[in-house]
């Protein structure tokens, strides 16, 4: 969960002020009380002393780890972890607020989803404990069920609401709360921690196709803007436009299933390269393995590269104009390196699972762009 949604979720809850007004837990149940309310609940908690989270819900248990500036996924050989999920989760942690404290015996628990994992069954919450180097347990909390309340919208649904918290229980201290923050789903599944996405949201120059180092087809665009052709299209050949949108949707590279693990120097290298050109001058080659009929997923491997354009002045350019040029053009040179040397420390050596509807839109054949071919 980004900050800024964790930022509004604060404000949110502080501005009601009422979130457990509207709580009945019954007379031989559980009561609400305001005892401690607006209190840290994890008050000594520092996030850059954290080293360690482990999450354990009734899928299993899974750690992630710090790793120089970012953090990463022992399960999945080390791949990085998404930064803004993990920081979303410590943030949680830190300044998570007790809105009201909730006076419950541990047989009540079930009502907020938070027992133990693998014991509870559907009242089961997600335990997380952090730990600092030599793995000290610095804080211990289990997040249950969230907490929606009403949403006041002139000529909206009257019936809507919105999720405004969490019940959070401490176990070192027994206590139980309402807290005015709220991680969102943090599941034990380390597929869905992946620092996602391979290439990044772009409208192509080019895409080509290559098997055994000869290029099956061909698109291009000439201008930012333009519709993708087939290169080379004869007099009597007409495209299929869905084909031609398809097979240059880089959104549909933009995300992986999971991270298949380190690639083998010994393995065959893979027959088929797509690669993907930008207006900017960079290249994203993808190895593709299809998937085998019956098989959900296919593998890819991605490596970037930048071949950049000359610049090329106005003709009434004025020398002052020209050093302001060649200075925005150095800065965008510098922009565009960095950001390909940032994709290659990340994805180089990596196996990748995509979907097969990935591989689908991607015709083995030229003739596949073809009406009636």
């Amino acid at each position: 969960m980004k900050l800024k949604l964790i930022l509004w979720l604060l404000a949110a809850a502080a501005g009601m002020g009422v979130l457990g007004v509207a709580m009945d837990w019954g007379r031989s149940r559980s009561t609400a009380s305001p005892r401690g309310a607006h209190q840290l609940l994890l008050p000594s908690l520092a996030a850059n002393q954290v080293e360690t989270i482990r999450i354990t819900d009734n899928g299993g248990t899974l750690e992630i780890m710090r790793k120089n500036d970012g953090w990463c996924l022992p399960p999945r050989s080390g791949y990085p972890a998404d930064f803004e999920m993990v920081q979303g989760l410590l943030l949680t942690a830190v300044y998570m607020k007790a809105v009201q404290i909730v006076d419950a015996r541990e047989s009540q628990y079930g009502r907020m989803k938070l027992r133990a994992p693998g014991k509870g069954g559907e009242d089961a919450g997600t335990d997380i404990k952090l730990f600092s180097i030599n793995d000290r347990l610095l804080a211990h909390f289990v997040l249950g069920k969230e907490y929606t309340a009403p949403t006041v919208q002139e000529g909206g649904d009257p019936d809507a609401r919105a999720v405004v918290g969490r019940f959070v229980l401490v176990p070192e201290s027994a206590l139980v709360a309402l807290t005015n923050m709220n991680p969102g789903p943090v599941p034990a599944a380390p597929e869905s921690w992946l620092k996602s996405g391979l290439i990044p949201a772009m409208e192509p120059a080019s895409v080509i196709l290559e098997e055994d180092g000869a290029a099956v087809w061909t698109l291009t665009r000439a201008a930012p803007g333009a519709e993708l052709v087939l290169a080379d299209l004869k007099p009597d050949e007409e495209t299929l436009p869905d084909r031609l949108i398809g097979a240059g949707n880089p959104l549909m590279w933009e995300r992986f299933a999971d991270v298949c693990g380190k690639l083998d120097p010994a393995a065959a290298t893979p027959r088929r390269i797509l690669r993907i050109r930008g207006f900017s001058g960079i290249e994203y080659a993808l190895s593709l393995t299809h998937p085998a009929p019956r098989e959900k997923y296919g593998r890819a491997s991605v490596s970037a590269s930048f071949t950049p354009a000359p610049r090329v002045p106005p003709k009434s350019e004025t020398p002052d104009e020209a050093r302001k040029g060649e200075s925005l053009y150095a800065k965008r040179l510098e922009s565009y390196r960095a950001r390909v040397e940032e994709m290659n420390r990340r994805t180089n050596g990596w196996v990748y699972y995509l979907d097969r509807k990935v591989f689908d839109s991607v015709p083995l054949e030229r003739k596949a762009f073809l009406k009636g071919a």
